[in-house]
């Protein structure tokens, strides 16, 4: 993953080894850090097999996709939301996918 060996860097590994194929985000993303990896990923060609960046206009929105997602594929997916009222937010979507047995 290129020379920088971060939290965020072990992070993504971590979840490209699990099976994650994309990373599901809202929008404004404070996830800068994230893309900035993926890109030097990218950029390196030995670079471990990361998730894909998928910008969602919503929290909500990107819980939905990667839960529609996982539903379909049967392979887990991951979402990155903001801290704070943003959790509090979307704590209904989670109780909902919880009963509906997502990977």
């Amino acid at each position: 993953m290129g020379k920088r060996h971060t939290a965020g860097s072990a992070f993504l590994k971590a979840l490209g080894e699990a099976g994650v194929s994309y990373l599901f985000t809202g929008q404004p993303g404070d996830h800068s850090g994230m893309l900035e990896l993926l890109v030097l990923a990218q950029e390196d060609r030995n670079s471990a097999v990361l998730p894909r960046f998928f910008s969602c206009p919503d929290d909500v929105i990107a819980l939905s996709a990667a839960q529609a997602y996982a539903m379909v594929t049967m392979e887990p997916q991951a979402v990155v939301i903001h801290d704070d009222a943003d959790t509090h937010h979307l704590q209904a979507e989670l109780s909902m996918a919880d009963r509906k047995s997502v990977v």
